[in-house]
């Protein structure tokens, strides 16, 4: 789940909801976290399909649209009427507008620039055994690899290492800001290599 505002912190009652969090997580992929004031939200995204219906909607009955989108994209709190209407307009507001521009098809400035992000997504080592397993079974789908228990994703891996005549590559990322020891060592007069009973052990001794 994607905190859409800082660092993941539930309250109570939400912990309490972490069996329906799971469902939901398993039936929409990906859903999102969001504090309004003291209030928390779970909401899923607006499908391409559901987005094209509303901007039908809103021609139309427009005072139904916004009402539409929050019964169809809130999770937490269940929606209702009256419970929305009890709060601030510039609440609702700001609720809509995350949904909205999360689904992403309000507005095509950022197409360029989320879908540079998800390509250089695709090198991880996550995405590589969705894409090496699904190219040898096209039958498979990516979702279902995410269903996979780590035995079974061993498996597959191996069989499509062997069907396509390839392995997957998998490099260890690399440490950053690397620190160097001997260095720091030699600045603070300390011998440069640590060696039991070696003789910059017995300078130091002396």
């Amino acid at each position: 789940m994607t905190n859409t505002s800082g660092p993941l912190v539930l309250s109570d009652d939400l912990k309490k909801c972490c069996s329906d969090i799971l469902e939901w997580k398993n039936k929409y992929s990906n859903i999102y976290y969001q504090k309004i004031e003291d209030r928390e939200y779970i909401f899923r995204l607006l499908t391409k399909s559901e987005y094209l219906a509303l901007y039908f909607i809103q021609f139309h009955v427009s005072n139904e649209a916004e009402d539409i989108l929050l019964d169809k994209c809130v999770l937490y709190p269940q929606f209702s009427e009256g419970y929305f209407n009890d709060l601030k307009a510039g609440e609702v507001a700001v609720l809509v507008e995350r949904i909205l521009s999360l689904s992403g098809f309000s507005s095509m400035d950022n197409v360029k620039e989320d879908l540079d992000r998800e390509r250089e997504k695709i090198g991880l080592l996550d995405n590589q055994i969705v894409l090496i397993i699904c190219k040898a079974f096209p039958y498979i789908k990516p979702s279902d690899v995410d269903k996979f228990d780590y035995p079974t994703i061993l498996h597959y891996v191996s069989l499509a290492e062997e069907l396509l005549g390839t392995k997957l590559e998998i490099k260890k990322p690399e440490q950053a800001n690397k620190i160097d020891f001997d260095k720091e060592n030699r600045e603070q007069g300390f011998p440069r290599e640590f060696k039991p009973g070696g003789p910059d052990v017995k300078q130091q001794r002396r």
